[in-house]
């Protein structure tokens, strides 16, 4: 029997991502669409051939799961509610807006006996999961460092963000892209303890341009993470470097270039290093092209899936099987407390 799937919110992200995949998904229906919007809801529940509730109560007595698609200021009181009305919660990120509302999130969906799961989908592309693989094994040898680098073009943000702008609430941009560094970096370096934040600003009323933050790690391992909003281009990177190799990681392009340690620097070893980043720069990319093709003109996704179906795979499983869930709550509030320790740290202005 079908799992019924209800969404709260039917804005960009749902559209984009959520529905497609439940869609694609022999094991799902979506049932109940919610959002304060009706005429939104009423178009997204025709497109799907779902029922549109008349509040968000009335979707919890619907359905067996709910997505929560809206801003993070509604997640923990949605979530909790769900929860309280029988039904397993997967929240966009970041969970909550502090500590203390993950906390009652996951505390809720202990008592409850409920699952609690939030989106880290970028966790989950195809590159992304056969890089940890490769640390986990131990192709690269120890990690050592993890940098990871969010460049933003200017003007570039979502339809909240651009509000909350307009509004003066700049450090938006911050809240609403942090936690796919973080939780990219902990992927790798799992414990990791901030050590410094740092913000630059300008005078113009664009906000801030960049906030850099470092990690330390066990042992002599570091973690950095730079936001820089002023970047002429758009680009996602993660760099692994082990003792034995570095692995490069392009997230939009979900493309990886593994360096393996070189035995000696000479001409040769120069040209073989071009050559081999050159090959598999360019098998990464069919590979990826393809993918991107078929999501968007096959599944219907608006923007690349970015590993997000294989974590509702896995959520679904969770909930079936009794499988371990992909993203827990307590892991979404662990990358919610490192963005908190940043903007306290560097003194980010965000307002709730």
């Amino acid at each position: 029997m079908a799992l019924d799937v209800g969404i709260i919110g039917a804005g960009n992200i749902a559209e984009s991502r959520h529905l497609p995949t439940y869609k694609s998904d022999s094991r799902t229906n979506i049932s109940a669409i919610y959002d304060v919007d009706k005429k939104k809801s009423n178009r997204v529940a025709d497109q799907y051939d779902a029922y549109t509730s008349k509040s968000a109560e009335d979707l919890y007595q619907r359905v067996d799961a709910v997505s929560i698609c809206t801003p993070p200021s509604e997640h923990c009181r949605q979530t909790v509610e769900a929860l309280r009305n029988d039904c397993h919660v997967i929240t966009e990120k970041p969970m909550a807006m502090s500590s203390s509302e993950a906390q009652k999130m996951v505390d809720t969906a202990n008592k409850e006996g409920k699952m609690l799961s939030v989106v880290h989908n970028f966790k989950f592309m195809s590159e992304v999961r056969k890089a940890r693989a490769m640390v986990k094994n131990g192709d690269i040898g120890d990690v050592e460092r993890v940098n990871a680098v969010l460049m933003k073009r200017e003007g570039q943000s979502k339809e909240y963000v651009q509000r909350a702008k307009s509004s003066g609430d700049i450090g938006i941009k911050y809240w609403d892209e942090s936690p796919h560094m973080i939780y990219l970096v902990k992927s790798f370096m799992d414990d990791i303890e901030l050590s410094a934040a740092e913000v630059c600003e300008n005078q113009s009323n664009d906000g801030y341009k960049r906030i850099k933050a470092r990690f330390s790690g066990n042992s002599l391992s570091e973690a950095s993470i730079s936001f820089l909003w002023d970047s002429p281009v758009t680009e996602w990177w993660i760099i692994v470097t082990g003792t034995e190799g570095i692995l490069f990681i392009d997230i939009y392009r979900n493309i990886m270039v593994n360096l393996s340690r070189e035995s000696e620097h000479t001409a040769k070893s120069v040209m073989y290093v071009l050559l081999d980043t050159c090959q598999q720069l360019l098998f990464g990319t069919a590979f990826s092209g393809v993918k991107y093709i078929k999501d968007r003109f096959v599944n219907g996704y608006k923007i690349p899936d970015a590993g997000f179906s294989h974590q509702i795979q896995r959520f679904v499983d969770a909930i079936e099987r009794g499988h371990e869930l992909p993203v827990t709550g307590v892991d979404g509030k662990a990358v919610l407390d490192h963005m908190i320790e940043i903007q306290e740290m560097s003194d980010i202005s965000i307002n709730n």
